[in-house]
């Protein structure tokens, strides 16, 4: 085989007419396959309408109740047009036990439905597909074929109607890459659908007319899609990359201090780098495809579609009914930025919540993980090993089976912290782009006063976008642990926060201890450098100590005359980010450092300043900007303009329900009352701050005698009730007044802080030999059914027997009665019923 260009691409259009026999006439379809991996797989992108795919979708509901167009194969096959061939690869079939994905596994395809009925299957045919004929042996004539002459294969839509075949497409040759050089230049596409590739340099790619790929390469590029359903693709990029499609700018480093910055213009869809990317949608409906690395793909409004690929990936659809598919890896399907209630099943595939506008409906697939919203959700793992975070709210988590680690009040497997930015303006007042934030280890420098900017920190305070500073970022904090986001308003991507707005963010910081300082900015609106963010320090923010322990709550608030001038603009409304002016004025060039910020020209900070500005316009939301409320500089500089707050999520808990079904599970309530069950498996419960139950079989009262695991059962801050059920448990009460119940089995009781009640067998027929432990200056616990002879009572914390005194039913270390035993007089205890633990 000869060497095969890595974007040679086909395409086709189906219809009725193209079948040997009769076909639908009602029934179309069109596609573009692109070669990849050396001529060893075969991206597609199949579009039909007037065929029914229900039955290979979801729960398998019929799209429509006309049975006679619900398709019952899809196929490629080898062979000229006009003529039968052999199936190449067999994609889908009904048989006798329902829907078969006969050639590919149904992990690798997609199905995307659309409003106006019609279904787009994406998927790839490569080599490790069970194919009847593999890919490779095609490459050749897909890339050798002129555009528009055929290619020995064609797809083959069958339905009940038309079993033979509804609908037909030939392979054709598409048009050629277009494709530049290392040097500089402008591509540009043709009507159809282009494949352009600018390899090095900083180039121009405009796809005009069509559904065109735009591979901007190395170089600060502008990717101008025109007309069409348009993707900027990084795939050949050797950094992670930031991309914004709501903001319009994609970066990412390359070397230590350098970045890269590409526009992004009229594009909908976003491919990302081999490495761990954040891809960011918009309000429209996008296609997120991560590649390889751990990747954050964040759909926005729209009715999106997810593809983690390769990688533990974290996807979160936002508003609209998204596609979510994780591919390999260990994947989650993230919710923590929905504002309403969401139920999610990853046994069913499916998660939906109510909004104003409808309800929602993502489709879920090859998710191992979920993270819920900061509402009351109801979340259900499935037979895998599940990590389910509840996030804030009163929710209820049930595991399923499998080894599970379930999280009432977290997001994820480490500390969450809950990052809230207030705009403090009245209406009329100032606005602030979304903010940025960056959780780190003490050496990312923002800026220094008197110096100049890092870019990343230009582009924020110049036009209010995050992507270059958050790839700055990334390239330098990835490998310790670091993490960033970025608050938007509620109004959406790229929406300011408005005069008066309230918006958060959580992160999960993985190693507090390794990243204890946070960096945050945000640009100040209207202004063209304008900016409010950390101090100039790079150790930023202090949020944990050396140990990782949370310093916080932490009140940060910032004032006119705190606000700064990047320099890399003069102080006028030319141009400036998010507003629609009402007034355009000239300005004088600066000088290129960090100063505080003057204000603009005309203002009560700068009132001498030249040309006079009129102070005054309308944002891009329509919001009016009042030209005295707008100043920052008024009062003396001494208005408060915003106010951030962090907080550990477990501190806010939530009422929480925690099942965890079968499997060895791992669970934490957090904050709240929180009522937790371990399920059947040896399991461990966290009860944290609360007056919790915690049950370590199944969530029920009653007696559970030789059914369930070896239990671990910590109740936390709070009064309490705990009870092991069935299996060798060990209950810890932590601190508070708590009620501790071994029940069946032989089980080790240990009140801890508070006066805690402490009973081995809690109803009849629970048995076992119970072990109650005791150790100085806990408070005194009640021991109601200690047995002699058979039950043991333990001495923590060097404690031991010698040091003890009895009186009547007492047990007693010097002046401190450490424990008062119902029916049994302590006096007659001898050294055999106690033991070191």
């Amino acid at each position: 085989m000869s060497v095969v260009d890595p974007f040679a691409q086909a395409v086709s259009v189906l219809d009725g007419a193209q079948e040997v026999a009769e076909g639908d006439p009602q029934a179309t379809g069109t596609d573009r396959a692109i070669l990849g991996d050396g001529g060893e797989s075969l991206g597609y992108r199949l579009t039909v309408s007037g065929a029914d795919f229900g039955a290979f979708i979801g729960d398998g509901t019929p799209q429509t109740p006309d049975t006679g167009d619900d398709v019952i194969g899809l196929h490629i096959h080898n062979g000229d047009r006009g003529e039968n061939g052999p199936i190449a690869l067999g994609l889908i079939d009904i048989n006798l036990a329902g829907p078969e994905f006969n050639g590919q596994d149904a992990d690798d395809i997609t199905f995307i439905t659309h409003p106006d009925g019609s279904t787009t299957i994406r998927g790839v045919w490569d080599e490790s597909d069970p194919a009847s004929l593999p890919i490779s042996q095609f490459a050749d004539g897909i890339q050798n074929a002129a555009p528009g002459t055929d290619i020995p294969l064609y797809w083959n839509v069958h339905t009940n109607d038309f079993p033979a075949g509804a609908i037909r497409g030939q392979f054709l040759g598409g048009n050629p890459p277009i494709v530049g050089t290392d040097n500089p230049e402008e591509l540009l596409g043709t009507p159809g659908d282009d494949i352009l590739d600018g390899l090095g340099g900083d180039d121009a790619l405009r796809g005009l007319e069509g559904d065109d790929l735009l591979i901007g390469g190395g170089g600060s590029d502008i990717n101008d899609g025109g007309p069409g359903i348009d993707t900027a693709s990084f795939s050949n990029i050797g950094a992670p990359v930031t991309a914004v499609l709501g903001q319009g700018q994609a970066s990412y480093s390359p070397a230590p201090g350098v970045t890269v910055i590409d526009s992004l213009i009229d594009i909908e869809n976003l491919t990302g780098s081999p490495n761990d990317d954040q891809l960011f949608g918009d309000g429209n409906d996008n296609v997120l495809d991560g590649g390889d690395g751990d990747d954050l793909l964040a759909g926005g409004g729209g009715d999106d579609v997810l593809n983690g690929n390769e990688g533990d990936d974290t996807l979160r659809g936002g508003g609209g009914s998204d596609v979510l598919n994780g591919g390999n890896g260990i994947d989650t399907a993230d919710f923590s930025d929905i504002p309403f209630a969401v139920t999610a099943d990853l046994t069913q595939g499916t998660a939906s919540y109510n909004t104003p506008a409808g309800k929602m409906t993502d489709s879920l697939s090859n998710i191992e993980n979920l993270t819920g919203s900061g509402s009351d959700d109801k979340l259900t793992g499935d037979a895998a090993a599940n990590l389910i975070a509840g996030a804030s709210g009163d929710d209820t988590i049930f595991g399923g089976d499998g080894d599970d680690v379930l999280r009432g009040d977290e997001i994820g497997g480490g500390t969450a912290l809950v990052f809230t930015v207030e705009n403090l303006q009245p209406e009329g007042g100032t606005f602030y782009t979304p903010l940025w934030l960056g959780v780190h280890d003490g050496t990312f420098d923002l800026y220094d006063r008197n110096g100049p900017a890092r870019q990343g920190l230009e582009r924020l305070a110049e036009d209010g976008t995050v992507a270059a500073i958050s790839a700055e970022f990334v390239a330098e904090q990835l490998g310790v642990g670091g993490i960033d986001g970025t608050i938007f308003g509620n109004e959406g991507v790229p929406g300011p926060i408005d005069p008066g707005e309230t918006a958060q963010i959580i992160l999960d910081v993985d190693d507090p201890a390794a990243t204890q300082f946070f960096t945050w900015g945000t640009m100040v609106i209207p202004s063209n450098d304008a900016f409010l963010a950390t101090t100039g320090d790079p150790l930023g923010e202090p949020i944990f100590d050396a140990d990782g322990n949370f310093l916080g709550p932490i009140t940060i608030e910032r004032f006119g005359n705190e606000v700064l001038d990047a320099g890399t603009e003069a102080n006028t409304e030319l141009g400036a980010a998010f507003l629609n002016q009402t007034m355009l004025d000239e300005g004088t060039p600066e000088n290129g450092v960090v100063v505080q910020h003057p204000g603009f020209n005309g203002s009560e900070g700068n009132p001498n300043g030249t040309p006079v500005n009129i102070l005054g316009g309308i944002t891009a939301s329509g919001a009016v900007i009042d030209p005295v409320l707008g100043d920052f500089t008024r009062n003396g500089g001494n208005e408060p303009l915003l106010r951030i707050t962090v907080n550990q999520l477990a501190d806010l808990g939530g009422e929480d329900v925690i099942d965890g079904g079968l499997g060895d599970d791992t669970i934490e309530g957090g904050g709240g009352n929180d009522i937790l069950a371990g399920g059947l498996g040896n399991d461990t419960v966290y009860g944290g701050a609360g007056d919790d139950v915690l049950r370590g079989d199944l969530n029920n009262r009653n007696p559970q005698v030789g059914v369930g695991g070896d239990d671990i059962l910590y109740g936390g801050a709070g009064n309490d009730r705990i009870g092991g059920k069935g299996g060798n448990d060990q209950l810890f009460g932590d601190d508070g007044d708590d009620q501790l119940f071994g029940d069946d089995g032989d089980d080790l009781l240990r009140g801890g802080l508070g006066h805690d009640r402490l009973q081995g067998d809690d109803f009849s027929g629970g048995a076992g030999r119970d072990t109650f432990v005791l150790a100085a200056g806990e408070g005194t616990d009640t021991i109601v059914d200690f047995e002699q002879g058979i039950d043991l009572i333990g001495l923590a914390d060097g404690l031991s027997f010698g040091q003890l005194s009895f009186l009547d039913n007492q047990i007693r270390f010097g002046d401190e009665t450490l424990a008062v035993l119902n029916g049994v007089q302590a006096t007659s205890l001898t050294e055999s019923s106690f033991v070191a633990v």
